[in-house]
C-alpha cells in the first residue's frame, strides 16, 4: 500500500526542491578561476614546443 501513496505522490523523491535550488544557482553561474588552469598548461605546452623548435632550428 505504501508503494501505491508513493506512486500517486506528486514529487515522490522529493526532487523538485533540490531542482529549483540547482536551476536558482545555473542562472548566477560564475565558473571559478581554477576552471583556467588546463588553458594556463595547454599554453604553456605550446610555447615551449615552440621554443624547443625553434632552438632545434638555430641549431641545425
Amino acid at each position: 500500500m505504501s508503494e501505491r501513496a508513493a506512486e500517486n505522490e506528486p514529487d515522490p523523491g522529493g526532487d523538485t526542491e533540490m531542482f529549483r535550488a540547482f536551476a536558482e544557482r545555473e542562472q548566477n553561474y560564475q565558473p571559478q578561476s581554477a576552471s583556467k588552469g588546463p588553458i594556463v598548461v595547454a599554453v604553456a605546452a605550446v610555447v615551449v614546443a615552440l621554443v624547443v623548435f625553434l632552438v632545434i632550428i638555430a641549431l641545425g
